[in-house]
């Protein structure tokens, strides 16, 4: 017979809370955010991957794990967001919004992403000669494109509901809704008084008025229904 006192299991104690190194999911974002902040501010051959390292606190061997090198990393950090943008369009698309509505919140949503990396696109544009070669211009189409069709699935489905005309071609409609959205953009950041005259609900109406057959745009903010003009 055993006379030994039985094992009382030790009670868990609080979570232990890891410091130090960044986890391996955070990694990614923390040198992308890291690197938008200094593209931001700073001309691309002022910036290295040493400045980018010691920005996000990680070694500079850390950032070939996750990118090529300077350029995909400023690509992808240009490219940043484009996913998140594209899944919110998809769920706008799917709420129960006029056409009118539907719009005006597609291009708070559009506006406020390229308003938040115009510093990044604008140095872009500066680089686009040499970076937009080979496998960076893939890249950097295949997200614009992914873009594009989100904005062309909202605007076919505001020309099945009459909100929209249909004398011009969707994709042409699309294309004039982001150059009215960049030139509003450019206004806000160039002429404080024409971006004031320049508001989200101005542009889009506009766009209705451009975009109209006879008829059409009357059933812009009137829900789902269908325009018997359009039937």
């Amino acid at each position: 017979m055993s006379l030994s006192k039985p094992i009382r299991a030790t009670p868990p104690g609080p979570p232990v809370v890891r410091r130090g190194r960044p986890r391996r999911e955070e990694t990614r974002p923390r040198i992308l955010a890291a690197a938008e902040k200094l593209f931001s501010s700073r001309r691309f051959h002022e910036i290295t991957l040493d400045d980018v390292a010691r920005e996000a606190g990680v070694g500079k061997g850390t950032i070939y794990l996750y990118f090529q090198g300077k350029d995909d990393l400023f690509v992808q950090t240009e490219t940043a967001g484009f996913e998140e943008l594209c899944r919110i369009l998809d769920g706008l698309r799917e709420q129960p919004l006029g056409c009118r509505e539907l719009l005006l919140e597609t291009a708070r949503r559009v506006s406020r992403f390229f308003e938040q990396r115009h510093r990044v696109f604008r140095l872009m544009e500066g680089e686009r000669k040499r970076l937009f070669h080979g496998g960076l211009r893939t890249k950097i189409q295949e997200h614009r494109k992914r873009l594009h069709e989100r904005l062309l699935a909202i605007m076919e489905r505001c020309r099945g509901e009459g909100g929209v005309g249909v004398r011009d071609p969707a994709p042409v409609q699309v294309h004039f809704l982001m150059a009215l959205l960049h030139a509003r953009l450019h206004a806000v950041r160039e002429d404080e008084v024409a971006g004031a005259a320049m508001e989200l609900d101005v542009v889009v109406a506009f766009f209705l008025r451009g975009c109209a057959d006879d008829g059409a745009g009357r059933n812009a903010g009137r829900g789902t229904k269908k325009s018997r003009t359009n039937l």
